[in-house]
């Protein structure tokens, strides 16, 4: 039943065109960033858009430019099994550490189009 509801929606995605993608992805955008959630928080977890995924670039960019603190999940490489995330900068990936708390997730689920 998941499965199928998961392949269902892919195809439904993979059905719209360039620019209702990208309609999409800065409604949602503006939706977030204008939320109170967004206004009041610093630290952000978001994840990277793959395949016909809602376009996550235009939301990261915002939450980089306001704010500058966007962390990503990411398996760690030495248990493979453990779920990091890591501060994304201009330049540099930084490890999240303890003394850091990420204060809104922001997943796919939310965002099915």
């Amino acid at each position: 039943m998941k499965t199928t509801l998961r392949q269902q929606i892919k195809t439904k995605r993979q059905e719209l065109d360039d620019s209702t993608r990208r309609q999409a992805a800065q409604a949602c955008t503006d939706i977030f960033i204008n939320h109170s959630l967004f206004l009041q928080q610093h630290n952000f977890a978001c994840f990277f858009s793959h395949g016909s995924e809602l376009d996550t670039s235009p939301l990261i960019n915002e939450i980089l430019h306001q704010h500058g603190h966007c962390y990503f999940p990411v398996i760690d490489p030495q248990t493979s099994q453990d779920l990091l995330f890591i501060r994304y900068q201009s330049e540099r990936v930084e490890s999240l550490h303890k003394t850091h708390s990420i204060d809104f997730f922001l997943f796919s689920s939310f965002l099915v189009l």
